[in-house]
């Protein structure tokens, strides 16, 4: 074995073991022959030397990756930004159904505009009653002109497509013999139509109020009685510290009356959006109802120009016991016909029975049915149809559903 291995090594190693030898000779002396060590040293030296350069350069282009590294970095930035900037977009992408979501807020928000205020039905011989005001809804149902039962709670709209949904919290009573007991919640289906809010009970959830099923309700707008030129028919005024009035008796006729008690007729000339324009023949003078002003203007033949002669306190354009053509209740009407005679129709507008008008006032008209004995009165004020035969005691007929 020993002589197997020392063979190539042999053939090798001469020289190189000379080279070692001499440089240890060398290092051990502290001097080299001149001969040996010239050329061995740059053999020995210049790898190093070159290996200095090699050094170098590989730090130049370790140098160089890092600043490709770093390059990517500084890209890295703008892809981090650009990421930024795509997630920008992203968000105002998804913020865009957020955006279009709006209408329907806005809408549900025009809807509640509208249902504010007061809505009215009839049912049978009671009149429904329901008052909005922000989101609580105070309802109340009459009989005989008295409230018998009411509630309130708040009220919540939503819409799901073109479905309008209208749901109310849980409530309390308070009117009628179950005062104070709470109200569940429940909610329907509803649309509007010009000024009718019609409403569907009974499709969305059990919680309907008791008696309602499933049915489909109309409520209607009461009469707007705020007043202008166009419809007022009933203005009051100051005199001092007394109170007089100007009131409409028919259609183009007024009657004034003053704190005294002391009566004027005028004949109506005019109507504005504002004013109505009044003339007193006998004494020549005009006066104008100025309810922009809130003035009664007077002028005369010896005062053309027209003088502010009374401020205006009230005006009222509700219908008046004055003016009622026409009062219907939930079968019929009882209808005006030429002067004096007025007629009671059933619902399909057939003649029942024929009266003659006795008299007028505020609220009311009375007519009587002399072939039967039978006195009607006829209460705007009360909204009640009254009945009395000969000298019986007056007692509610009908509920007065409209008046015109």
């Amino acid at each position: 074995m020993t002589t197997t291995h020392t063979q190539p090594k042999s053939y090798k190693a001469g020289k190189s073991s000379a080279v070692i030898s001499t440089i240890i000779a060398a290092l051990v002396i502290g001097a080299l022959p001149s001969c040996t060590c010239q050329k061995p040293l740059p053999e020995v030296t210049l790898p190093t030397t070159k290996t200095k350069p090699a050094v170098k350069k590989s730090q130049t282009n370790i140098s160089k990756p890092a600043a490709v590294v770093a390059s990517p970095t500084t890209n890295t930035k703008p892809a981090v930004k650009k990421s930024q900037a795509d997630l920008s977009k992203s968000v105002a992408v998804a913020a865009s159904p957020k955006t279009k979501t709006k209408p329907a807020v806005d809408k549900t928000q025009a809807d509640r505009t509208k249902l504010q205020g007061k809505w009215t039905r009839q049912a049978n011989n009671q009149r429904w009653v329901k008052e909005i005001k922000g989101d609580k809804e105070t309802f109340t149902i009459f009989a005989n002109g008295e409230a018998i039962y009411g509630h309130t709670h708040t009220v919540k709209l939503r819409k799901r497509g073109p479905v309008r949904i209208y749901a109310t919290s849980a409530g309390h009573i308070t009117i009628g013999k179950r005062k104070g007991e709470a109200t569940k919640p429940f909610s329907f289906i509803y649309k509007f139509n010009n000024d009718s809010l019609i409403e569907c009970l009974g499709l969305l959830d059990k919680g309907n109020p008791p008696g309602l099923g499933t049915q489909i309700v109309t409520w209607k707008r009461p009469q707007d009685t705020s007043a202008n030129g166009h419809n007022v028919n009933h203005v009051k005024f100051l005199s001092g510290d007394q109170t007089g009035t100007f009131r409409q008796i028919n259609k183009d006729t007024w009657q004034k009356v003053g704190p005294s008690g002391k009566k004027r007729i005028f004949k109506e000339t005019q109507r504005d959006a504002w004013s109505v324009y009044l003339y007193d023949e006998p004494q020549k003078a005009k006066i104008q109802l100025d309810l922009h002003r809130k003035k009664v203007g007077y002028s005369d033949s010896n005062n053309t120009t027209t003088k502010d002669l009374y401020p205006i306190t009230k005006a009222s354009a509700k219908l008046s016991g004055w003016l009622a053509k026409k009062v219907s209740f939930n079968k019929g009407a009882f209808v005006q016909k030429e002067g004096k005679n007025w007629v009671e129709t059933d619902a399909n507008n057939q003649t029942q029975f024929n009266f003659v008008e006795r008299a007028r006032d505020d609220w009311s008209v009375y007519l009587k049915d002399a072939s039967r004995n039978v006195h009607i009165q006829l209460d705007l004020h009360t909204r009640k149809i009254m009945y009395n035969q000969g000298n019986d005691p007056r007692v509610p007929l009908y509920e007065i559903t409209s008046a015109n």
